[in-house]
């Protein structure tokens, strides 16, 4: 496969995992907005999504329009990055987030534990299992409640979606990490995954992640943030950067 047939599969796949949560329509002439009724205030859910370059106009519509909805957050994803001049304007802070494909000949170098089993949520009851652990990373940043509402609008997806898998991973029958996997157009996407602290670097991530990999493994992509760690350890692992999205953001205090 050309390598712009691979970014315009994996464009496909981050849409259609999108259109897992939310529904989107058509906002603006370059914008178009998506919306979580059942979880409205996570960010990635509720986006306005660029068609193009927004009008300062249109922008500062799709903000009265956040305001006006009650909600404290406004989220723009792009492909392309905004002008220095609007970011500053709208008070935007702007994030990149690297999109990286897995390079063939990487994967029989990694390194692996033989005492971590993985098991998938369509075939194990492991769903309290995987809720603790969110709870346990990312409970005290988020608060329970958002963890809880997240992890149920995931959990669901698994359940319905053939191409959404929701794995655990163990050792002794003690769960040690977590990360989903969204395939679909050729392509498969490894996003959320988090190892319990106790556990961290007795290669729980790289079996995690080499089981989906030989399970599903065909133009293997994840996410990291540009300026985050895991980026660093995901390039010694074969991941190359072959897209970036580029995110502007602002939350108003309560």
């Amino acid at each position: 496969m050309k390598p712009n047939e691979i970014l315009y599969n994996i464009r496909k796949n981050e849409s259609a995992f999108d259109l897992l949560f939310s529904e989107e329509y058509r906002f603006s002439e370059h914008l178009y907005k998506q919306s979580d009724i059942a979880l409205p205030d996570m960010y990635h859910h509720n986006a306005f999504i660029t068609d193009g370059i927004p009008t300062e106009e249109e922008l500062a519509a799709a903000e009265n329009f956040q305001k006006e909805n009650g909600h404290t957050f406004f989220l723009i994803k792009s492909q392309e990055p905004l002008p220095p001049a609007t970011i500053k304007q709208f008070g935007l802070e702007e994030d990149i987030t690297d999109t990286m494909l897995l390079q063939e000949g990487y994967l029989e170098k990694w390194k692996y534990n033989p005492s971590v089993t993985v098991k998938d949520m369509k075939d194990s009851d492991i769903a309290d299992d995987i809720l603790k652990t969110e709870l346990k990373n990312y409970g005290t940043a988020y608060g329970e409640d958002f963890v809880k509402r997240k992890m149920h609008r995931y959990l669901e997806a698994s359940k319905k979606h053939p191409g959404f898998h929701y794995f655990g991973a163990y050792i002794n029958g003690i769960i040690t990490g977590a990360c989903y996997a969204f395939c679909m157009a050729n392509c498969v996407c490894i996003d959320g995954l988090v190892v319990n602290e106790e556990f961290r670097k007795q290669y729980v991530a790289t079996t995690l992640l080499s089981h989906i990999v030989k399970n599903f493994g065909k133009n293997v992509f994840l996410h990291a943030d540009a300026n985050d760690t895991p980026k660093e350890m995901y390039a010694r692992m074969g991941f190359t950067i072959i897209d970036k999205v580029y995110e502007y953001n602002y939350e108003e205090e309560p």
